[in-house]
Parts: structure tokens; sequence; C-alpha cells
């Protein structure tokens, strides 16, 4: 291989090394199939890419997984993280998320659980449009155990409101909130 040849493959190989996109692919490619071996061997030689944005979208490993259903991944891969790392957020394309909106709107509550019980802070995370989980999760409803389970570990709201992602500003995200909930029938049937 003559010298030009290979300064130029080492000058690509810096290149995808210093692109993130590129140099998690692999772990992009793990994270949608939920293979976790290959995830892990990445996380081993590399503690970053628990943490690290994988795409476009600035989605990390576990908003990727989140998405694509992968509850076994998720499971042994927040069981990794700390417990701030969950609060990442998306881009403003995909309206600012934390991995756990992504569960609701999924409705799956098996990896709702694990996001939750890891940190219970990302039930007041709001998105862009200053969506809750709980918001997101009535809105889709694709889950009638997941609006119930985020109501039971809602924590209380009490006077002043300023901090709640229900009372802010207006009120008026708690009142769709409320709509939403009433629309879904997330209640069950009401004895009249």
């Amino acid at each position: 291989m003559g010298d030009s040849k290979r300064w130029l493959t080492a000058v690509g190989k810096r290149r995808d090394e210093e692109d993130p996109l590129k140099r998690y692919k692999p772990l992009h490619e793990a994270a949608v199939k939920g293979d976790w071996e290959a995830a892990e061997s990445i996380f081993n030689e590399d503690t970053a890419a628990l943490k690290a944005i994988i795409t476009s979208r600035r989605e990390t490993a576990l908003h990727v997984a989140v998405d694509h259903g992968r509850a076994e991944f998720v499971e042994k891969l927040v069981a990794r993280m700390a417990t701030g790392d969950l609060e990442i957020k998306t881009d403003k394309q995909s309206r600012k998320r934390t991995a756990l909106h992504y569960a609701v709107v999924s409705g799956s509550l098996p990896i709702v659980r694990t996001l939750v019980e890891k940190n219970g802070k990302l039930m007041e995370i709001v998105d862009d449009k200053k969506y809750s989980p709980l918001h997101e999760a009535a809105y889709y409803f694709e889950s009638k155990e997941v609006v119930r389970y985020l109501i039971s570990k809602m924590p209380d709201v009490t006077p002043p409101y300023k901090d709640s992602p229900f009372f802010a500003d207006d009120c008026s995200k708690g009142a769709e909130l409320i709509a939403r909930l009433v629309d879904s029938r997330a209640y069950g049937k009401v004895n009249r």
C-alpha cells in the first residue's frame, strides 16, 4: 500500500473515531436488536458509551432500546447507568423527551417500571411542549396499566404549585391532563 493510501486510511479511521454517530454505530445496532452481549462489550471498553449520543436526534442507547421495546436490554442498561443519566433528553426535533416519554408512548409497563424505579424524578420532567410522561401516556394511551402505574407513582402536589408540571404557568397543563385521562377512560367505568 502506498504512503498516500495509508494516510487516507488513517485519516478516515480518525474521522470515524471523532464522529460519535459513526463511532457508536455498533452500539446503536445492538440497542435496536436488543443484543446485550454486543452492547456490554462496548460499555466495558468505553464507559462513556452508557450516556453517549448515538443518533442524529441526540438519542442515547437507552432511548433507542426503549423505542424498540427491548425491555431486558433496558433493564440491564439502566442497572449500569447513573440515576441522572436517565434524564438525558433528545433534540428539539424529537421534542426534547426522556426515555420515559418514549416508554409511555409505546405502552411498555416493564420498561416504564424499570425507569421509574431507578429515577422517580423522570415523572416530573417535561418535554419541549411541557408534557410530562403522564400527559403523553394519557394522550397516546397504549396501555391502561401504564397510566395507572404512573398515577400511582406521582409525587404529592401541594401548594405552591410552581414546580409541578401539572400546574405550571396558567394551570392549563393540569386541566389538559384531566381531559386526556377522561377521554382515555383510564379510570375504568364510572358508577352512576
